[in-house]
């Protein structure tokens, strides 16, 4: 596990980030109304 924290952030991390923002930012829409 430690090998996550030694490697800076690449290109496919920010990625992956800004999917699970956009698609958890939907479901939490749609669980408010």
């Amino acid at each position: 596990m430690t090998r996550l924290f030694t490697k800076p952030a690449s290109d496919h991390t920010a990625v992956q980030l800004l999917l699970r923002a956009a698609i958890g930012g939907t479901m939490i829409a749609h669980g408010v109304k």
